[in-house]
This record gives C-alpha cells, sequence and structure tokens, in this order.
C-alpha cells in the first residue's frame, strides 16, 4: 500500500510552519497545503484531515477557488473515481461511455454548477436524433443524471444541481419522436438449428447450455469448473460474477444431465480455466483447414508462416459470442447472390469485398434489403433464454420459471416468459 505524504516543516520569515504536498492520482499534478504552526496540535489535527480527504477523493486533489469546474472535468473524474470503482459489467461500462461522451459533446465548456434541465433537455435531444430508442434514451438520460448524484454525495456539487436535474421527465410512449423497441422474442428454432451448424463446437454447446438452463449469455461465457458443484444428480452453477452481484443476491443455475453431459465434455483437466475457449475454437479451425488442405506441403505456404499473431482472451464474452452467433446465421442463410459479399481481385489473389465495398455496390436500396434479410435471419444469445422461459412456463407454470430464471418477482419473468396463446384459444373455442 503506498505510504501516506509525510508531514513536513517549512521555515518562513523566521517562523516555522508545517505542510503536506498532495498529488493528483490522474493529472499527477502537485499541491502543497499549509497546516499552520509546526508541530502544534491544530497543524497535526489538519494535517490527519486533509489527507483523508484526499484518500476518500480516491487521491485526487480538490478544485481550487479559481478553477472553474467544467462538465469535461467532471466526467473525467466521475469516470475515473466513479465508474472504474463500482466494477460494471462491460457492456454496462459501454452504455456509461455513450452517456458521457454526449454530454461531453452537448455541454462539456458548461461549468457544472450551471448545468440545469434545459441542458439536460438538450443532451436527451441529441441522443433521440443519433436514433435512440426511447427507453434507452431514458436509461441514458438516467446515468447522466448518476453523475451528479456522485458529485453530490462528495461535496463537489451543491445538491441543488441534482435535485433541479430530477424534474425532467422521462419521456412518455407516444409524446416523442424517439422510437419504440421491438419486444424481444424468442428466437425461431430453425435459425438456432441453421446456426450451429456453421459454428465452433464451443459456440454451440454454448447456445445448447443456454437452450437447456435459460442462462444469461454473460453467465455462460464465464463456466468454469471450480464454480460447479457435481454432488448430487443436479449440478449446481453458482456463477463468480452475475447481473445482481452487487445487490447481494445469489445466483444459482441447475444443470440437469443433458446439461452435464455438454458440461463434461469441456472439462478436461480444466479447474480455474473457462470451460468455452476461442483459443481452442480457433486451434480446432487451423486443423480442419490444414486437413482439408489440398495443395502439397511442398508447395505454398508451409502453416504458420503466413499466421499474423493477434492477441485472443481465453474465453467469449457476449459481445464476441453474439458475433459468433450473427457469422453463423449468415453463414445458414445468405441473401440472395446478387445481394450477397462477393471475391474481388486483389494483390495477391482474389478477397472477400469489404463491408464499405459491399455497401458501395448495392446502393442504399440493395444494402436496406440486406439489412432487412439479416433482421429477419438473424437471433441473439438473449433470445435463448425467452426461449427457455417460455418453454417453462408452458410446461410447469410461472413460478416454476421465475425461481429457474432467478428472478425476484415474477412480474420480471413475465417479460420473458411469451403467454400460452393455444391454451387462451382452446379455452375460447369450449367456453365462448
Amino acid at each position: 500500500m503506498p505510504q501516506a505524504p509525510s508531514y513536513r516543516k517549512r521555515s518562513l520569515r523566521g517562523r516555522t510552519f508545517a505542510v503536506v504536498t498532495l498529488t493528483d492520482k490522474i493529472s499527477k499534478k502537485r499541491r502543497d497545503f499549509w497546516l499552520g504552526e509546526y508541530d502544534s496540535s491544530e497543524s497535526h489535527e489538519k494535517y490527519a484531515r486533509v489527507v483523508a480527504e484526499w484518500e476518500a477523493a480516491g487521491r485526487r486533489l480538490p478544485a481550487q477557488q479559481d478553477e472553474t469546474l467544467t462538465v469535461t472535468k467532471l466526467i473525467h473524474r466521475y469516470w475515473f473515481e466513479g465508474v472504474t470503482q463500482q466494477q460494471y459489467s462491460a457492456s454496462e461500462l459501454h452504455n456509461h461511455r455513450l452517456a458521457l461522451r454526449i454530454t461531453r459533446s452537448v455541454c462539456g465548456d458548461v461549468p457544472a454548477e450551471d448545468f440545469g434541465p434545459n441542458k439536460l433537455r438538450l443532451v436527451r435531444n441529441q441522443m433521440v436524433d443519433r436514433g435512440w430508442a426511447r427507453m434507452n434514451v431514458n436509461r441514458q438520460v438516467h446515468r447522466v443524471r448518476q453523475m451528479f448524484k456522485w458529485a453530490v454525495s462528495r461535496e463537489i456539487l451543491p445538491v441543488t444541481v441534482y435535485q433541479s436535474l430530477v424534474t425532467v421527465e422521462s419521456l412518455r410512449k407516444g409524446r416523442t419522436k424517439a422510437h419504440e423497441c421491438d419486444p424481444v422474442k424468442p428466437a425461431p428454432q430453425a435459425l438456432i438449428d441453421g446456426c450451429k451448424q456453421h459454428v465452433s463446437e464451443q459456440v454451440a454447446a454454448m447456445i445448447d447450455l443456454q437452450m437447456l438452463t435459460g442462462m444469461r449469455p454473460g453467465e455462460v461465457c464465464i463456466m468454469r469448473p471450480t464454480d460447479i458443484d457435481q454432488n448430487g444428480d443436479v449440478w449446481l452453477y453458482r456463477p463468480h460474477d452475475h447481473k445482481t452481484a452487487h445487490h447481494d443476491k445469489d445466483r444459482v443455475i441447475y444443470l440437469g444431465p443433458r446439461a452435464q453431459a455438454i458440461v463434461s465434455s469441456f472439462m478436461g483437466h480444466k479447474v480455474d480455466g473457462y470451460l468455452f475457449s476461442p483459443i481452442e475454437a480457433e486451434a480446432a479451425r487451423r486443423e480442419a483447414m490444414h486437413a482439408a488442405r489440398v495443395t502439397p506441403l511442398s508447395c505454398g505456404n508451409v502453416p504458420g508462416t503466413n499466421r499474423r499473431w493477434s492477441p485472443m482472451r481465453d474465453r467469449y464474452d457476449p459481445n464476441s459470442y453474439r458475433r459468433a452467433v450473427q457469422r453463423g446465421c449468415d453463414a445458414a442463410f445468405p441473401p440472395h447472390p446478387r445481394l450477397s459479399r462477393q471475391r474481388v481481385a486483389g494483390k495477391k489473389g482474389t478477397r472477400w469485398e469489404t463491408k464499405q465495398e459491399w455497401s458501395a455496390r448495392l446502393g442504399e436500396d440493395g444494402w436496406q434489403r440486406v439489412k432487412e434479410w439479416q433482421r429477419d435471419h438473424r437471433f441473439h444469445p438473449h433470445q435463448l433464454r425467452h426461449n427457455y422461459a417460455t418453454s417453462i412456463r408452458q410446461q410447469f407454470g410461472i413460478e416454476a420459471a421465475q425461481i429457474l430464471l432467478g428472478h425476484g418477482s415474477a412480474i420480471v419473468t413475465e417479460v420473458y416468459a411469451e403467454r400460452d396463446i393455444k391454451k387462451a384459444t382452446d379455452v375460447v373455442m369450449k367456453v365462448g
């Protein structure tokens, strides 16, 4: 642990004073704080108070009286002292980054104390103009408010700043030009089956596990043998990190016989390592390419000579997992050959055209048709949680779905579990 700054003596005009020098953790600026007469009880008390306040602020220096705290400076301080200290997930950090980036671009030079409701509306309007959905805009505005709430709690800003921002109402459905998000539906089984034929063994197993357990994408990405209790007929998987961990809630995922078989096939000698590794998936892909090689080894490139070094993580994250699923869907359900990506001549033979070249060749109308096709023939991993919830609710009821999904309320489960329309139809046919 770094040592505390020392209590020092400094002579001035025949008198001795106490002084402590503090360094800002981010900017590395240094500032002297005069404490009073050297070795007096008052100077020691002030020294303890100044150092404690500096430590509580994350070793950041307080703003000087003649230094105006702008929104940009507040964002910088909030990011390093507030956001990064909360151990947010990668997606939540990304959302904070987007919200703060827009706030800085619109009102970065505005003094933080002058940031009021009208300034917040300007930031919100910018989000709407960028095409963000209404509910996403409301969540991002809340994150902006969180920054000022944090500043008030650290006595950086007066409480009236945050209180004024709370008066800005959220965007209401049908009363704003921000569009509405389509509700998340279960993924069609045909898309799932087609995708699994064009992804790695690891990604296919992750898809199957989500269908069997209802895990979130982030939970299946971080599976480790050490987090799985294998005692009993049903294994218990407790992720070391999950969505509600900061609320001190326990997350238990139940693994039945079929899920256990999938997990066992990837355990091997792993203990603390992650079950599903993109490094292993890439190695298997290269081995398959080498096995299918028709060029004699005496001709062409020797395996490994044209390989570019690219660091790869030892596990998937929700984003890389989602991209792998999308690539599998695109391979299983390509658009019309005229709309598909083409091979073009390059310096070293033919190559696939880039996304920019592809879009320019198709034009605006053609590119829009491609996007519509992909929208109808892709699914994202979080939809698999909806598949599981719907199936469990139809077979065993809403209470069982609530327990297995790890929800604290059945109201939340209603969002994930599609209602069984067939049952309602059968009842109406009989009584109506």
